[in-house]
């Protein structure tokens, strides 16, 4: 009695189907991939913000690296279309030159008056300083300031081109930062001179208008210790 009631048990006890197994299969699949593209689509924003990060603190270095190199210049003139050979252009009366080279990073070439030769420096301290970013762009345009202030030595006249902006965008791994700084050149305002561009289609410097927009490439100008803020 009791082998029959236990024969009985067990053949009640039958498996998965196929057509259920099948039905499991799909749904175990339709899971997987969803759960996937949410931690794929997570991770890869998480990326990209991270990138972003590093974008932005390379950029804020840059710029203030910029800065501090234009912020004491006695002259300034910029140019329309970069200059193949800039060492051909440095001279003592403007001593430094600023252009994005072909390998990615932004170099200043200065005139060494002992050795009468150009250097070519890293705008940033080395390659290192943009941990694997390269400059995509690198432009300056110019603003106009009233400034009616009185010098001993000069009188301003009332509008005069004493700002510069700085814009530079920078790229890692397809992921690209733009930023733009403003620089009032305050040793340009003490002294009285003007800012000054070169036209591709002039070779000599010309006081800008207020209608001309440029996107100029490369910057030449001649610094001087003092500062006054």
């Amino acid at each position: 009695m009791k082998r029959r009631r236990f024969t009985k048990i067990l053949k009640n006890k039958r498996g998965f189907s196929l057509v259920e197994l099948i039905v499991a299969v799909l749904l175990m699949a339709m899971i997987s991939t969803s759960l996937s593209s949410i931690l794929g689509s997570t991770l890869s924003l998480y990326n990209r913000a991270e990138m972003n990060s590093l974008l932005y603190n390379v950029s804020q270095k840059l710029h203030i690296a910029l800065d501090n190199e234009l912020l004491t210049a006695r002259d300034l003139t910029l140019y329309e279309r970069a200059q193949n050979k800039p060492e051909t252009l440095v001279k003592k009366e403007y001593q430094y030159f600023i252009q994005k080279d072909s390998d990615g990073y932004i170099y200043v070439y200065s005139f060494n008056t002992v050795t009468n030769k150009t250097v070519k420096e890293h705008i940033l301290l080395s390659d290192k300083s943009y941990r694997g970013a390269t400059v995509k762009e690198l432009y300056f345009t110019y603003s106009s300031v009233s400034d009616k202030l009185n010098y001993s030595d000069t009188v301003l006249k009332d509008e005069c081109m004493r700002i510069v902006n700085i814009t530079t965008t920078i790229v890692k791994n397809g992921v690209e930062y733009t930023h733009t700084s403003t620089i009032r050149l305050y040793n340009m305002a003490v002294y009285g001179t003007e800012l000054k561009i070169k036209l591709s289609s002039s070779s000599t410097a010309v006081v800008p208008n207020y209608v001309r927009s440029v996107k100029f490439l490369s910057v030449m100008y001649y610094a001087t210790q003092f500062f006054e803020v």
